[in-house]
């Protein structure tokens, strides 16, 4: 299948006009054809029905796809921020260059450094490693051997040797290749019998594994790659150099200590990071969310179609259970969409699940980051160093519930801009705490340069106007923001969108660095009382004064006080609609911890929040003092010595309380909130057991994992 074919017809066609026909074979009647003409059974010998699919996959070597497979995006000594690959559509000629060129762009500007292709896909076009090359990206590639047991015929791995010898001379020269790996998730199937083998035929379908992965595909890389340049894996996920001395097929190729895991959640809560295990590389994970109401449109506009858990949606759900598994998550954290309109319902829905996914993504890839460090190695469990997240999957090959975070037609989801997301606020206030405090460090034992530099009289007051103003007002906007994203109306939830939250703060920050520019032209140096301050007129004194208080002080207050209030109404209203919505009869104990731990959560972030604004109202009352007390008594004269010097000593003072908004957060938090000293403390004594019992680290030996695969991966029956 994955061999092109030349045939030269030149020598056969007539000077004058030719008629060129093809037949074609129906691959299905084909490949059924050749499972009985074989003397015994490969199983599965089909796929599940929810796939809607062909039997005997095996016999033909046929894309996936063409047997109804769907599809459904990934992060080494570098660390791996990456995801995993799938066709853009089902038929590759289809795909333009522009197209990948769009796919691939995309993943590097999420920051992304590899693209794991599974064995789950095909082969891609000569374009798209050129691209890579290009781009800067590597490339995880699994030969097209996946989720199957294969016929041990000669014919059959003469076939697999031809195959993988084209391939590897086709792909070897591009350095974005870093890595091949044989097959995806057969040597898990073996371990965990998802095909159901007999107890007395499994000796022989391991021996079989080795032949066709070690004796025919791994000598044919060795042929091609001679120096061996670039790193060869059995499967994945496997435990590396552990499953070679388990002769290739480890009793357990999930466990977190050795190689790379593929984890998926659907029955516990997926923002909760305990849900996760801490391996060493994170391979594959994800969670499923709906494209948006553009992408269904592209395929259909009944709209008895576009309907949660319609007959159309169920025939582009190709992974089982997962419309209940999706409700359930979604209930887990949000409120469930309350309406008589199954359109409005699906609109609903399909943002809810976006969150979701968005929210899953950001767990899973904090998880993997606070244990990244060989330094967080567990010494109690030897877990910890996880070099490497890579999610399931980047993009789609058709209109569907998957676990892409682009779209078919490379609309973004909101969990692929959770990779870039802005901390705008945080930065500003950054660039405040280094410009502003540094000329105040530098004049306690130099001349001030506020009262000898001119230009620097002008300009210092200018940004740092700016910058605070653009600080309390970034953080205002995300109080709104977080008011809107916790709203039951989905028309306020709107307001709540990664586009629209870049343009307010493209509008912020260009709204105030207007505003205060008054103070360049009027702010000079007072020779009298020896300090840069307001050259005041009436009007100007009037203005500083009213904008400096209403737009600093009073406005973003209120909207902080206001909205927090707003959250804690519409969390309690979730709370109570999600308690309505849980059935009594399948209550369970771990729904209950759920909703309490959700509760306390709610609560710590509610009061964290209400302090954080308290001081916030109290820090900035001296400076509003000030500058409405310099606005009365600027213009008086023959001022003494001692109320000049009392002054300058309260204006530094307000000035420097200004700085310590930004940085009381933590504090804040640790004395506020007990789940915060939890995680800190957590986390500190982490630290102190890694630099005082490094030498008592050691990797334990290898260990069954109970209920290693929660439940057995379906993504590669959907997406």
């Amino acid at each position: 299948m994955f061999i092109l074919y030349s045939f030269n017809v030149t020598s056969s066609c007539l000077q004058s006009n030719n008629e060129l026909r093809i037949d074609f074979e129906s691959p299905v009647i084909y490949a059924a054809d050749q499972a009985k003409a074989y003397n015994e059974t490969v199983l599965p010998e089909c796929p599940l029905a929810v796939q809607h699919g062909e039997c005997h996959i095996q016999f033909i070597r046929k894309e996936i796809c063409s047997f109804s497979w769907d599809w459904g995006p990934a992060f080494a000594p570098i660390g791996i921020p990456g995801t995993n690959w799938v066709p853009p559509d089902a038929f590759r000629e289809r795909v333009p260059d522009k197209r990948l060129e769009q796919l691939l762009r995309s993943a590097q500007l999420a920051n992304m450094n590899i693209l794991r292709i599974s064995g789950v896909d095909f082969y891609e076009s000569d374009s798209f490693y050129e691209m890579n090359d290009r781009l800067g990206i590597m490339v995880w590639h699994d030969l097209m051997f996946a989720n199957t047991l294969y016929p041990m015929d000669e014919s059959f791995l003469m076939l697999a040797r031809n195959e993988v010898l084209y391939q590897m001379k086709r792909l070897q020269s591009h350095p974005s290749l870093v890595m091949i790996s044989a097959n995806n998730e057969i040597e898990v199937a073996l371990a965990q019998n998802w095909f159901k083998i007999p107890a007395d035929r499994m000796d022989k379908a391991k021996h079989d594994y080795r032949k066709l992965y070690l004796d025919v595909i791994m000598k044919a890389i060795q042929e091609v790659d001679k120096g061996n340049n670039r790193l060869f894996v059995v499967s994945s996920p496997s435990n590396g150099l552990e499953s070679v001395n388990e002769n290739y097929t480890a009793r357990n190729p999930q466990d977190p200590l050795y190689g790379d895991v593929h984890f998926y959640e659907y029955t516990n809560d997926t923002w909760d990071p305990n849900t996760y295990p801490i391996p060493r590389f994170m391979s594959e994970t994800g969670l499923q969310s709906l494209p948006s109401l553009d992408s269904w449109y592209q395929v259909t506009h009944n709209i008895s179609d576009l309907q949660y858990g319609s007959a159309f949606y169920q025939h582009r759900e190709h992974s089982p259970n997962k419309i209940n598994d999706l409700l359930n998550q979604i209930k887990s954290n949000l409120p469930l969409p309350v309406t008589s309109n199954p359109l409005q319902e699906f609109v609903h829905m399909i943002y809810l699940s976006q969150i979701n996914q968005a929210m899953t993504l950001k767990s899973i890839n904090d998880v993997c980051r606070i244990h990244s460090s060989i330094d967080m190695i567990d010494p109690k469990t030897s877990e910890g160093h996880t070099m490497g997240f890579m999610y399931w999957q980047i993009n789609d090959i058709w209109q569907a519930p998957t676990w892409a975070t682009i779209e078919y037609g490379l609309k973004w989801k909101m969990g692929h801009y959770y990779v870039q997301h802005l901390l705008a606020a945080s930065v500003v206030l950054l660039i405040l705490i280094c410009f502003g405090s540094a000329a105040n460090l530098y004049a306690l034992d130099h001349p001030d340069p506020m009262t000898t530099i001119h230009a620097f009289c002008k300009s210092r007051p200018y940004i740092v106007q700016s910058t605070v103003m653009m600080g309390r007002w970034l953080v205002a906007i995300a109080c709104i923001d977080r008011y809107a994203l916790t709203s039951r109306s989905s028309r306020i939830r709107k307001f709540a969108q990664v586009h629209i939250a870049r343009y307010t703060i493209a509008y912020t920050i260009v709204v105030w660095l207007i505003l205060p520019i008054h103070m360049i032209i009027y702010y000079e140096i007072n020779s009298v009382a020896n300090i840069c301050t307001l050259s005041y007129s009436g009007s100007i004194a009037f203005y500083h004064s009213i904008y400096t208080i209403t737009m600093g002080g009073i406005l973003p207050a209120t909207i902080m006080i206001t909205t927090a209030i707003l959250i804690r109404y519409n969390l309690a209203m979730k709370r109570n609609l999600c308690g309505k919505q849980t059935n009594p009869n399948n209550a369970t104990a771990r729904s209950n911890t759920n909703s309490s731990a959700q509760r306390i959560r709610d609560q710590q972030a509610l009061i964290m929040l209400f302090v954080q604004v308290t001081f916030y109202c109290i820090v900035q009352i001296p400076q509003f003092v000030r500058t409405m007390y310099g606005a009365i008594a600027n213009n008086v004269s023959n001022k003494s010595a001692d109320r000049l010097a009392i002054e300058k000593f309260a204006f530094t003072a307000t000035e420097m309380c200004a700085y310590l908004f930004p940085v009381s957060s933590f504090y804040l938090y640790v004395l506020v909130s007990r789940a915060f000293r939890h995680e800190l403390y957590a986390i500190v004594s982490t630290l102190i057991n890694k630099c005082f019992d490094r030498r008592n680290i050691r990797i334990r030996p290898i260990t069954i994992m109970q209920n290693a695969t929660r439940e057995r991966k379906d993504k590669h029956m959907a997406s």
